[in-house]
């Protein structure tokens, strides 16, 4: 996104250089019952212009105006204002740490398994590596046919 959604009253001025199809815009709300300025955008799920409201830059104040087509009116919407949480209540604690702790205990130990293991099979390697090596210096050298 590149440009802010425009307020309907910066749209109004310029009215009749918009396109015809638009012209409903020009018909809605430009403020909702709290004096806040209507903002212009589109639901890109139902391909659809709406006017929302904000309190603050980006925080919407629940205040939506849709247009009906097969009516021709707007029709606005106020969404419930939404209240502060309470506190959850704590409850009494489960006993679920004796069951984490032997869960815990045992992936570390299969994860110390597999790293015996491992280091156990790049030793082996390492040793096999080592002898070969050995083999090869220890080859005597075959006399040079002329």
């Amino acid at each position: 996104r590149e440009t802010r959604a425009p307020y309907l009253d910066e749209l109004l001025p310029h009215q009749n250089e918009i396109d015809p199809k638009y012209q409903f815009l020009m018909r809605a709300p430009v403020m909702d019952s709290d004096g806040r300025r209507a903002l212009v955008k589109f639901g890109r799920q139902t391909k659809e212009h709406y006017l929302a409201t904000e309190i603050e830059k980006g925080k919407v104040s629940g205040w939506r105006a849709d247009f009906d087509e097969s009516k021709g009116i707007w029709v606005e919407t106020q969404a419930p204002s939404p209240q502060k949480a309470k506190p959850a209540k704590k409850k009494a604690a489960v006993k679920k740490n004796a069951v984490a702790k032997k869960t815990v205990a045992k992936k570390t130990v299969a994860k110390n398994a597999v790293a015996k293991k491992t280091v156990a099979k790049k030793a082996v390697a390492k040793k096999t590596v080592v002898k070969k090596k050995a083999a090869v210096k220890k080859a005597p050298a075959k006399p040079k046919t002329p």
